[in-house]
C-alpha cells in the first residue's frame, strides 16, 4: 500500500484491541490512552488515523471540537474476515 509506515500498524493494533474490547461494535477513544498505548506524538497519530481511514482498514468519525473522543470502528470487509 501507498505510503504506508509502521507507526500505521502500531495505532491500528491499539485501536484494534480496544474494538476487539468493545464486542466489535463502534467505540470511542481518548486520544491520551491511544498516545499512551502506542507513544505516538500528535502529529503522528493524526497521520496514521487519516490513512487508515483513506485506505479502508478503519471507519474514523471525529469528535466535535478539540477534546472530544474520536470513534472508530473496523470496515465490514475487515471484520467479517477477523470474526470468521
Amino acid at each position: 500500500m501507498e505510503g504506508y509506515k509502521a507507526e500505521y500498524a502500531t495505532l491500528f493494533f491499539a485501536l484494534l484491541d480496544s474494538i476487539n474490547r468493545n464486542n466489535w461494535r463502534e467505540t470511542e477513544v481518548e486520544f491520551d490512552r491511544i498516545v499512551y498505548k502506542t507513544r505516538l506524538d500528535k502529529r503522528m497519530y493524526l497521520k496514521a488515523r487519516r490513512w487508515l481511514d483513506d485506505n479502508g482498514i478503519l471507519l474514523v468519525i471525529e469528535g466535535r471540537g478539540e477534546y472530544a473522543k474520536a470513534r472508530f470502528a473496523v470496515h465490514s470487509v475487515l471484520l467479517g474476515a477477523v470474526q470468521k
